[in-house]
């Protein structure tokens, strides 16, 4: 009997870290995703210049790679032109052109807070299919409709925060 209840408790335990493990993989590819897809060079710049993103990136960032982030190169070093997500309006953008206020950028999520909120707002299987999408390239009206089904499941505060958290996890990849 105890070797029973003592094999179901390890059972449990792996059960658990292989659901941790999943759940961070799941959260990196995700972020990933949105970083590479939906923040134009645009968008990430303006996203760097905001206050209260400054001082987020501060907050995660040693004082040298502050530096590195500000000297003037787009995170991943890319440039506009070879950015795929170049062109694409940003999803929570008002009509004016001004992002949406940064105020809820200083509760910056971590990715897992981010997978959670998405997992809220989407299904899995909505969540993948739209991974799927935009790893395989999007057509104008794919990127449309992309764009209003953000719109329509996001509020614009939370789109902000989903947007801040990929550009820190996409600096954080790139000082790596």
């Amino acid at each position: 009997m105890k070797k029973w209840i003592i094999g179901t408790a390890v059972v449990l335990l792996l059960v658990f870290a292989v659901y941790r493990w999943g759940m961070s993989y799941a959260a990196d590819r995700i972020v990933d995703q949105i970083a590479d897809e939906m923040l134009p060079p645009a968008e990430i710049e303006k996203l760097k210049n905001d206050p209260d993103v400054k001082k987020a990136i501060e907050e995660n960032f040693t004082p040298e790679e502050v530096k590195q982030i500000y000297a003037g190169q787009p995170a991943g070093g890319k440039s506009p032109a070879s950015t795929p997500a170049a062109g694409i309006a940003s999803p929570g953008a008002k009509p004016s052109g001004t992002a949406a206020p940064a105020a809820s950028a200083a509760k910056v999520m971590d990715k897992d807070e981010a997978l959670s909120l998405l997992m809220k707002k989407f299904s899995l299987a909505e969540i993948k299919g739209l991974a799927q999408k935009a790893a395989d390239g999007l057509t104008d009206a794919e990127k449309t409709e992309l764009q209003n089904t953000i719109n329509a499941r996001l509020t614009p505060e939370e789109l902000e925060r989903l947007k801040v958290t990929a550009l820190l996890e996409l600096m954080k990849r790139d000082m790596q």
